[in-house]
Order: C-alpha cells, then sequence, then structure tokens
C-alpha cells in the first residue's frame, strides 16, 4: 500500500537511495498522537505522543516526544521522554532526554542534564544467574543469628571457599 518513492516533477515514481541503516524512517510527528502499539523492522522518529509499546530496530524520541509504553530496540536515542522500561542494545540520553521506569542496557550513554527516574541495569548482569536478593525485613529472626554460606549459582559450591 505504502512505498518508499518519491514522485518527482513529472509524477513519475522514483525509488529513493536507502541511507545507512538501511532504511527511511517512519516519522510521528509532532501534531500526531497514538493509542496503541508500534511494530517496526526499521527505524522511527517520534515527535508527537504515543501511548503504548514501541518496538523496532532503532528509535528516536525527538525533544517533543513522548512514549508512555516500554520501547524495545537495538538503538535508542531519547531527547525527550519515555515513561516505561527501555530495553536496547545502544541507549543514548540526550541534555533532554527523561526517562521514568528501568533502563535495559548493553550500551548507555548519560548526557549532562538527562534525567532517570528509575533503575538502569546492564544486559550482560541479567544473564549470570545465581545472584538473587534478600529482603531483610522477611528474615525469619530464628535464622538471624546463625551462620549463612552462600553458594555461587554458577559453580554449586561456597563462595569463598
Amino acid at each position: 500500500m505504502f512505498s518508499k518513492q518519491k514522485i518527482s516533477e513529472g509524477n513519475l515514481p522514483v525509488t529513493t537511495q536507502n541511507n545507512k541503516t538501511g532504511d527511511i524512517p517512519s516519522i510521528i510527528a509532532s501534531d500526531l498522537k497514538i493509542v496503541g502499539n508500534l511494530i517496526c523492522g526499521g527505524s522511527i522518529e517520534i515527535e508527537g505522543e504515543i501511548e503504548g509499546n514501541v518496538t523496532c530496530g532503532q528509535v528516536t524520541i525527538r525533544r517533543s516526544g513522548s512514549v508512555k509504553g516500554d520501547v524495545s530496540a537495538d538503538n535508542i536515542q531519547v531527547d525527550g521522554e519515555i515513561n516505561g522500561l527501555v530495553k536496547g542494545k545502544n541507549i543514548v540520553l540526550a541534555e533532554s532526554g527523561r526517562v521514568t521506569g528501568v533502563i535495559m542496557y548493553e550500551a548507555l550513554s548519560v548526557k549532562d542534564g538527562a534525567y532517570i527516574d528509575g533503575q538502569c541495569k546492564s544486559a550482560d548482569k541479567l544473564h549470570r544467574g545465581g545472584v538473587e536478593a534478600i529482603d531483610v525485613s522477611k528474615v525469619d529472626n530464628d535464622i538471624a543469628g546463625k551462620k549463612v554460606t552462600m553458594i555461587d549459582g554458577d559453580k554449586k559450591e561456597p563462595v569463598g571457599a
């Protein structure tokens, strides 16, 4: 239905050249609000408002853009605002970027002035396993004074042995 072609002055279709990333980004204009999920194999530039999840190869949230939902892409550039889970290989938060939620990344760059309200988790640390958080407030008083041996989940042996 939609193709990546430009119409020349003589109304003949002219095929456009692809850029370095291999595609021309889809642009969500500043006066556009979308309620629903966006799924794209290529690039998306968001200048408007999205209420839903965004999944694509590359996403750029411009200064006027906002996403209320999860964003998942290989490359994520945040100049605007995201409220939700942000998951990507390479994430860049610009000076005007705002994220409220969890950021899961392989590479993260945060410029001076960027705002994060939430957690940042490295993706390589998430796959190690064997590490589990203990809520101290829920520890039974009977075992509080006993010796505890920590076991490395990968090696199945006591830590420090």
